[in-house]
This record gives structure tokens, sequence and C-alpha cells, in this order.
């Protein structure tokens, strides 16, 4: 059954947003009242945005809630989902957003964008570099519904298909090349941060074990990549990063585990 109004009066929607429990965010999303969908005039994205709760998130992406629709509350008025995801420090809410067809050049009241936002915010937050780095090359991508019909064009030609004796998609060679930037646009275009090539290693596996990835392996691991996946052969990320021998990308696979 659904959740009842809490004592302090926050409807069942948003209850289940705090807890970050996608099944109920679905269930009372999909109710034909609708119940409230807007709290002290935050919409629902904006709130899963702000934060950071990712199942969620996903749910009501999903369901089609409005990506660019502002806040009217007043200490976040006329921010957009996409402006509070970056001031925040939420990377995987910013690649969500962006993937979903966020406003990058969006105005809030104060005059800021996602791009002035993140520039602002670089040093602010644990991520706030590779936020900015993300922000800045889904930027300059002539528009979001370009990049994303260029990212499917590569996908449908090199990125299921086996190219190279490893077996390696067009994901995995970005990543063991260390080319950053394409690696960025890749996700920004919708490709899978786990997605396998022919050994079964995800790009995060190929990143870990060559020095020059190190910026590659630092996002994989901040953007939620399957840090448990194991290969075809057994082996783990952790593992192929000792056996890369490289002691700064053992140690960002290591805190990334410490967060789990």
């Amino acid at each position: 059954h659904t959740l009842k109004r809490d004592h302090t009066g926050v409807p069942p929607l948003f209850q289940a947003i705090h807890r970050d429990n996608g099944k109920f965010v679905d269930k009372l999303h999909a109710a034909k009242g609708r119940l409230v969908l807007r709290y002290q005039h935050e919409p629902p994205l904006f709130t899963a945005a702000r934060l950071g709760k990712m199942n969620s998130l996903r749910v009501l992406l999903e369901r089609k809630e409005p990506v660019n629709e502002v806040c009217k509350k007043s200490l976040y008025k006329d921010l957009a989902p996409i402006h509070i995801a970056v001031y925040s420090g939420h990377l995987q809410a910013v690649i969500a957003l962006c993937v979903a067809g966020a406003d990058l050049h969006k105005t809030s009241q104060s005059g800021h964008t996602a791009v002035s936002i993140a520039q602002k915010q670089r040093t602010q937050s644990q991520n706030g570099e590779l936020i900015k780095s993300f922000i800045d090359v889904a930027a300059k991508s002539q528009s979001l519904t370009e990049s994303k019909a260029v990212g499917a064009a590569i996908k449908a030609a090199n990125g299921l298909r086996a190219v190279g004796a490893g077996g390696n998609t067009a994901f995995h060679l970005a990543a063991l090349n260390g080319q950053f930037e394409i690696v960025l646009l890749l996700v920004l275009s919708g490709f899978s941060i786990n997605e396998r090539n022919l050994k079964g290693e995800t790009p995060l596996h190929v990143a870990v074990g060559h020095v020059n990835s190190e910026s590659c392996a630092r996002f994989f691991v901040a953007a939620g990549a399957d840090l448990h996946a194991k290969t075809k052969a057994g082996k783990s990320v952790l593992t192929t990063a000792y056996e890369g021998g490289h002691r700064e990308l053992v140690d960002i696979v290591r805190g990334g585990l410490a967060w789990l």
C-alpha cells in the first residue's frame, strides 16, 4: 500500500524520493490521482536531482517528468534540475539529465547556466572537476539531439561489433587510449559505462590497466561504474588495476570500493 504523509506533511511521492525507493516512486507517480506532484514548489525531478537520488531520478525520467522544469521555491527559484545537480556535485545525476536532454544554456534567475555553475563549483565538491569537464564537452556539442544521433551511429557501427584482436568496442578503445573527451561524448550519447567487450571487460577494466587513462578511470568510478564487474576470466577491476602496476589507479578503485 502507498505511503501516508509523515508528521511534517511530506507527500508520499516525496517520501519515496527521499528514501530513493524507485519502486514506490514508480507506483506513486503512476497513480491515477497523481497524489501531490509538487512539494513546497519543488517538482519531483528537481528534488531527486538535488539529493542525488538516482533510483528515483531514473524512474522519473522514464516517466517523462519535464527535464527542464524549474523550481519555484524561493531558495531555488527558477533553477532547473540540471542547475541543482551541478551545484550539488551529483555527477551521476548530471549525466542522466544531460542524456535526457537537459538544456545546458538555460539561464537561472540569477543569470547562471549549467556551464557557469560548473565553472564556479569545480573546486567545491569531490567531483567538481569531472562535472565541469562533462558539462564543457556536452555544451560544445552543437546540440544534445545531434550528439545522441552521432552516438547512435557510432554504436551501431562499432559499439557492439568486435574491433581489433581484443574484441573492443569504440568505448573500450577510447578508454584504452586515454581519450577522455571522447569517453565523455560517448557517455553523453547514451553508451553504457558498463558495456562489455568480447573478453567481458568493461571500459573501467581497460582504463585501470593503463596509466594514461587515469582521467577516464576517475570518471568511470565517480559515474557509478560497476566496481565488482568481472571479466570472463574472472578478473575483478581491482585485480586488473593491481596487475597494471600503477598505484594511482589502484587507489582510485580502492577509493571507489570504500564508498560502496
